[in-house]
């Protein structure tokens, strides 16, 4: 009788030692000894499934990002009114970073790689621009609607992008409350779109 397949299994289970472990120690001082021993496996085995630490890092990047993507485009094509839309993605962006408090070095590390790993670079470039061309598309449907005044909305996506990321790194150093944060940054933006 054939073994079944656990590779799939396997990945994960070390994908999610590997946030873990680089959320904890920092990508750069983690090993793949330190990693094979979270995960109760041999280094060849981990090599078996990836390449190498950037591999297992860049892994990570794409599913943590992939999920937020999903949404956004979801939120693109919902029929809800533009405020509605973005006011839903904030507090679910909001949930989804409280939720991974304990990761949240790991963010730190994704761009700390993004400088120094042209995959890492690449694979948040797409993120950012995919994240921006929804979040346009959204508050240029609000102007087409007539909800907002007419304003450049790629101006006011990357205003609201700013934000979100200095909020989200506010929140890490300073422990100020996030969800309050994007949302007066939100508010701000939405009364000068009104």
């Amino acid at each position: 009788m054939p073994r079944p397949d656990v590779s799939q299994e396997r990945k994960a289970q070390i994908l999610q030692a590997a946030l873990e472990l680089f959320s904890q120690s920092g990508y750069e001082a983690a090993s793949m000894n330190d990693l094979a021993a979270r995960c109760n496996l041999s280094k060849a085995a981990i090599y078996h499934y990836f390449d190498s630490k950037d591999a297992i890092l860049l892994a990570l990047t794409e599913s943590i990002f992939q999920a937020d993507t999903r949404e956004l485009l979801a939120l693109e094509q919902s029929p809800l009114p533009a405020e509605e839309r973005l006011r839903t993605y904030m507090q679910s962006l909001v949930e989804a970073i409280q939720a991974l408090k304990p990761l949240h070095g790991m963010f730190m590390e994704f761009y700390s790689q993004a400088t120094r790993t042209d995959a890492i670079r690449g694979h948040l470039q797409r993120y950012y621009d995919q994240y921006e061309r929804t979040l346009t598309t959204i508050f240029q449907q609000g102007i087409d609607s007539g909800e907002f005044a007419a304003h450049d909305a790629q101006q006011a996506t990357q205003a609201l992008m700013v934000a979100i990321d200095g909020a989200i790194v506010l929140s890490i150093i300073r422990q100020i409350d996030l969800g309050q944060l994007i949302n007066q940054a939100l508010d701000v933006i939405l009364r000068a779109m009104h």
